[in-house]
């Protein structure tokens, strides 16, 4: 027997045992064996569908996200903040620790078709139809998660926020991971701590220029109790928006470096 037939056979044998192995999902991925698959938009694009009342999505298409917050420092219970280079979105997730599933620079695909869009205070949100008149979307059911949220890779991505000051803030930052440059906070709240007594709260940092921006901080926050620094420096927040103003969320207290000496903002 030539070597060339040799060759031919070790093929034609190898073939057919890998065909035999293989798994529908081999060829088709995660879906149902259909071979259809789902069109990928953006975040931006995905967004531009909520048109001022509660969207379910019958449409089959889907995300390809970064987690950029979750609910490890309890900022974010409940919720899974994504985004990708056209901007970010919260995803409202049952269940606890989501952190384990979802860390912060894990990148996932979200399968939108039977979720719904829906508005809070002027923020779009991601999860299921409501029954609450009070909220447009609820909370994904932890038995519909695997369906909806999938991990592309096991690669834990570094996750860069976008500079930017305050007083350029815009409508395309938000949910997004942004960070502000030489702000501390406003004198009357030094002594403060980040949240009072079982309550979110409202506390201020302010700019050189007197600018300023409110950062609401949960009642859950692991830092909740904790006093406010008290010199300037650098801060990473998610951006959110509520009744007409822009607030930062601090996903935790260790995204501030503000060791720099305070400085007498400008008069407004």
């Amino acid at each position: 027997m030539s070597k060339q037939i040799i060759k031919i056979s070790v093929v034609v044998i190898y073939c057919l045992l890998f065909s035999q192995c293989m798994k529908k999902a081999d060829i088709y991925g995660d879906g149902d064996g259909t071979g259809d698959e789902a069109r990928t938009v953006s975040v931006q694009y995905l967004k531009t569908l909520y048109n001022n009342y509660p969207l379910e999505i019958d449409e089959d298409i889907e995300l390809n996200v970064q987690v950029i917050a979750n609910d490890r420092f309890g900022t974010f219970n409940n919720t899974l903040v994504v985004s990708d280079i056209t901007g970010g979105i919260e995803i409202k997730v049952s269940g606890d620790e989501l952190y384990t599933q979802f860390p912060v620079g894990q990148n996932i695909k979200i399968r939108c078709k039977g979720l719904t869009l829906g508005d809070y205070g002027g923020v779009v949100q991601l999860g299921t139809a409501s029954n609450s008149p009070q909220y447009e979307t609820s909370f994904i059911p932890v038995s519909m998660i695997q369906a909806h949220l999938i991990k592309i890779n096991q690669t834990i991505d570094y996750v860069y926020p976008i500079k930017v000051t305050i007083d350029n803030i815009e409508p395309r930052h938000v949910s997004s991971l942004i960070m502000i440059e030489n702000v501390q906070f406003i004198d009357e709240e030094l002594t403060l701590p980040w949240c009072n007594l079982n309550m979110d709260t409202d506390r201020h940092l302010v700019n050189i220029y007197g600018d300023t921006l409110i950062v609401r901080t949960s009642r859950n926050a692991i830092f909740a109790n904790t006093i406010l620094p008290q010199k300037s420096g650098q801060v990473e927040g998610i951006i959110s928006y509520f009744n007409g103003k822009y607030q930062l969320k601090v996903y935790a207290d260790k995204n501030l470096i503000m060791h720099s000496p305070r400085f007498t903002p400008l008069i407004r």
